[in-house]
């Protein structure tokens, strides 16, 4: 498995002035919930000023962009989403560092 960062920004249905809050976002967060639940979804939120981040875990950088446009606020154009590959190196969990020697 692999993990992948969703960035999510505002996208061209995004209504201006509307805090975040008000968006048409409750489908996004149900599919995020989903996503918990099925194991993919290791964390996700959004940043103070705009936008925000879901780290998801799944085989290749290909079912990420699938996880990505599935997104019901993705397909209806409220937000846009970049996936890039993240390569965990330090985990509190785990204790894992590249300096620790796990």
């Amino acid at each position: 498995m692999a993990t992948f960062c969703i960035h999510y920004e505002p996208g061209p249905n995004w209504i201006p002035g509307l805090p975040t809050k008000s968006q048409h976002l409750l489908e996004h967060g149900r599919y995020l919930h989903e996503l918990l639940e099925r194991g993919q979804l290791l964390q996700a939120g959004p940043f103070p000023e705009r936008g925000g981040m879901a780290l998801v875990e799944c085989g290749d950088e290909a079912t990420a962009l699938v996880i990505a446009a599935q997104d019901p606020a993705v397909s209806s154009g409220v937000m846009v989403a970049r996936v890039h590959a993240w390569r965990v190196l330090f985990d509190q969990a785990s204790g894992r560092s590249p300096f620790s020697g796990r």
